[in-house]
């Protein structure tokens, strides 16, 4: 509804094969009648009254990202080292806090349940670990019956070197491809933006790595500033999926990379 009329949108029908699928055109007849009051229709969606806010976590500071076990429970993360459950009942709890390095925008980034979680219990996790090993890492861990997580059963996936020492750019999407298992990461390019006056951040000084994402983002052999796709075994290696940029084998880059 808008200013007492009705609009329909679908960005459907972009090939000319669209106008003969039945399906496509029985949509397409449903949006006219509606728009033109026809048929009757509740509209009331694109209305903010339609809704209710409902809070159900105020505690987390830096929420990263969140997935839904298929019973309904919600797995979310908190950068600086929190994994929570809100359980089917709308209860919030701590599932596990993982000790990570924070500064420059690490700490844990991304977090993605198997698709065959309802089996398997495993979800992933993709972190900087605190320590003296510069990393962000890949790592599966395994959910307890209490929505706990095993760190025990910790299986790294896959490293990421990264630097720790100056700003900034860390990230880490993640998203399950469910009817191939493959699982995709999307990473920063680990490298400060703030000293090339809004430019793209390339500085060829001795001493200016950080400042420089040709050493990432624009390198094929290196991890970081890329989408990756990998297909993680159930031992807790990862294998690579056909038709990624780079085939295993060749000089210079990572397969990895998609």
């Amino acid at each position: 509804d808008y200013d007492g009329g009705r609009s329909w949108y679908t960005g459907l029908g972009h090939t000319k094969e669209s106008y003969t699928e039945p399906n496509f055109l029985h949509l397409l007849l449903g949006g006219i009648q509606t728009a033109a009051g026809v048929v009757p229709a509740d509209c009331s969606a694109s209305q903010d009254t339609s809704f209710e806010k409902v809070t159900l976590d105020d505690n987390t500071s830096n929420p990263m990202m969140l997935d839904v076990a298929p019973d309904g429970r919600v797995f979310y993360i908190d950068r600086l080292g929190d994994v929570k459950v809100i359980q089917t009942n709308g209860l919030v709890a701590t599932a596990a806090h993982l000790n990570v390095f924070d500064a420059n925008e690490s700490g844990l980034l991304g977090v993605a349940l198997d698709p065959d979680f309802a089996t398997n219990n495993w979800i992933y996790l993709y972190y900087s670990p605190a320590g003296s090993e510069a990393v962000d890492q890949l790592s599966r861990f395994t959910v307890n019956s209490d929505s706990t997580l095993d760190l025990a059963s910790e299986k790294v996936v896959l490293k990421v070197p990264v630097q720790r020492t100056n700003c900034c750019h860390h990230g880490g999407g993640m998203v399950f491809d469910k009817e191939t298992g493959d699982l995709w990461l999307a990473n920063g390019d680990n490298t400060n933006p703030f000293a090339s006056d809004g430019y793209t951040p390339i500085d060829e000084r001795p001493e200016w790595s950080d400042w420089d994402a040709q050493k990432s983002s624009a390198n094929t052999n290196d991890l970081r500033g890329k989408v990756l796709r990998i297909h993680p075994e159930d031992d807790g290696t990862y294998t690579i999926p056909e038709g990624n940029l780079f085939p295993p084998g060749t000089e210079k880059t990572r397969p990895e990379i998609y």
